[in-house]
């Protein structure tokens, strides 16, 4: 499930260009830098870096790593 969210957020940005094309010059300027400011390459890094993407880690361990607010102060 955690890789799920790791690809997710890679698809995200990956097609992101392609998907705001269609806006005007405003727009995609007001998409990129006040909509989606985090959608870049450094933080999808950071979410691998933190989330427990294992196979092997067991439901609990995820319900414990989302629910604990520490993950997410770095």
């Amino acid at each position: 499930m955690t890789q799920f969210i790791v690809n997710l957020a890679q698809e995200r940005k990956a097609r992101f260009e392609l998907e705001i094309a269609g806006f005007c010059l405003q727009a995609r300027t007001i998409l990129r830098e006040n909509v989606f400011t985090n959608l870049n390459q450094e933080n999808i890094e950071r979410i691998k870096e933190i989330v427990p993407v294992n196979d092997s880690v067991s439901l609990e361990e995820l319900i414990d790593f989302f629910y604990s607010n520490n993950n997410f102060n770095t």
